[in-house]
């Protein structure tokens, strides 16, 4: 295959810059740090897996996706100096084909810091409104899902950090009501009910690496988690709500719901 392209180290581009100037193809965000990717055989099988997706007569990739993908963690621009231990970065790295050779990776690195602002980094909880909306590919994590997901970012209130999607009803071209609640634009959604956590069916969702470790976790402690339709309806007998991500929205934390705008 061709060389990987790299645009550079702590690039200007953010990531969603870095995504739309591409072609279209499937994507991951890997936060790096001087120990080690985060979760790395979850994001390689992940991204593969939407790679497939994407793109489902390649098959001719299979055999250089995962050598290709590790080798993009380590050119020049993008591998982390082991003796700056809080030196963090976000790793973008896009999947796509070309007509000549088959896959071709292209990945960049943003500054950790930099790209968190400071109201969001500090916070310890949120608010979020809700939108009905359906993702064209729920359960790939393509690359045209940024600018898919700008017109429903216009309407969120500005005292929200966060917008859950909702599957909704309609009629003649019109939602007249929204009933499950899915999933955030840029997070997992978790309901407490009764000592239990509770998320959307895996068929709704993308799940994220921070969800995964969240289950892991209630698992190790005893705490059972299940999947079930997140009506609207029930939501009195919700105990609490929060979100997961491991970017900039939640700081790779959980971070609780206060207020539904």
């Amino acid at each position: 295959m061709n060389e990987l392209n790299l645009l550079a180290c702590l690039s200007s581009l953010s990531p969603r810059e870095f995504l739309e100037s591409k072609s279209c193809g499937a994507y991951t965000v890997i936060p790096l740090t001087s120990y080690g990717a985060l979760d790395l055989p979850f994001h390689t099988f992940r991204l593969y897996e939407s790679f497939m997706s994407v793109f489902p007569s390649r098959n001719d990739c299979i055999a250089s996706f995962a050598y290709s993908l590790l080798r993009s963690l380590t050119l020049p621009g993008i591998i982390i100096d082991a003796n700056s231990p809080n030196q963090r970065s976000i790793v973008t790295i896009l999947a796509g084909v070309n007509n000549v050779d088959g896959l071709e990776l292209h990945c960049q690195s943003n500054s950790f810091d930099l790209m968190l602002g400071a109201p969001i980094q500090d916070s310890k909880s949120t608010a979020v409104d809700i939108q009905a909306y359906t993702r064209s590919y729920p359960k790939v994590k393509v690359s045209s899902w940024p600018t898919e997901r700008k017109s429903i970012e216009r309407l969120r209130p500005i005292t929200c950090s966060e917008t859950i999607m909702a599957r909704y009803e309609t009629l003649n071209d019109k939602v007249i009501g929204m009933y499950d609640l899915t999933e955030g634009l840029t997070s997992n959604l978790f309901i407490t009910r009764e000592n239990q956590l509770i998320t959307a069916p895996d068929d709704l969702v993308l799940e994220g690496s921070m969800a995964r470790l969240v289950k892991r976790a209630a698992a190790h402690i005893g705490v059972l988690t299940s999947t079930e339709k997140l009506s609207l309806s029930k939501a009195r007998s919700w105990s609490g709500a929060f979100l997961t991500s491991k970017t900039v929205l939640c700081i790779a934390q959980c971070l609780p719901i206060v207020s539904i705008v």
